[in-house]
């Protein structure tokens, strides 16, 4: 199980919110320079990547996270206008602003900023990624592979387990990221998309049959 960082933009637009509504990811193959480095991406996407491995797509100062699918080709969507044919499906899992994430998260994302382009690859154990954070917003309150408070094996953990060392061990998320995440999505449900309004809507459900408490008040 691997981690990957995708970008919603392609040919210059951002297509994030064709992303959730269709429930998949694609990658930008039809830029001009650095054609080689596209083309191997396009190859490490079909191949590399592989059913239940986890991606996340920044955008906007948040962050969701998908568990990944099949490859799979859409020539409909071949066109210059387009331009996203080749897909992976996506089972979507949450969103998050970015400053709630871990700062080994937050650094992954940071670096790959600059190349919108390129697949990227968490170079660390999976659980150092402090997915876990996610989970409430997760059917069942749960990731696949993901166990709760998962830090893995090597001395980086440490220094993440301290930043959570306050959570509550019945709890799967600390207050302060719930109230930021909830902040975001009630953001979300203002935004002029219907699609983007309608997911925000049913994360926010998801999360409160999934909560013994109810959802802080603003």
């Amino acid at each position: 199980m691997k981690l990957f960082r995708l970008s919603a933009w392609i040919q210059d637009r951002n297509r994030i919110q064709e992303f959730l509504q269709d429930c998949f990811v694609s990658i930008d193959v039809a830029g001009e320079p650095q054609k080689e480095s596209l083309s191997n991406n396009l190859e490490f996407f079909k191949n590399e990547i592989h059913d239940g491995d986890y991606v996340i797509v920044p955008i906007g100062g948040s962050v969701w996270l998908g568990d990944l699918g099949d490859y799979y080709y859409r020539e409909d969507y071949e066109h210059p206008s387009e331009q996203t044919a080749h897909r992976r499906g996506v089972t979507w899992l949450g969103v998050l602003p970015q400053e709630a994430l871990n700062p080994q998260l937050r650094h992954f994302i940071a670096e790959h900023e600059e190349n919108e382009a390129e697949i990227a690859e968490f170079s660390y154990p999976i659980g150092l990624a402090g997915l876990d954070v996610f989970a409430a917003q997760a059917p069942g309150g749960m990731l696949p592979g993901i166990e709760p408070h998962s830090t893995g094996s090597t001395e980086r953990s440490d220094s993440f387990a301290n930043e959570h060392q306050a959570k509550k061990s019945t709890s799967l998320i600390d207050d302060e990221s719930v109230d930021a995440a909830i902040t975001t999505l009630r953001e979300l449900l203002q935004n002029d998309d219907p699609e983007l309004r309608l997911r925000a809507a049913e994360i926010l459900l998801k999360y409160a049959a999934s909560s013994k408490n109810s959802l802080p008040n603003k």
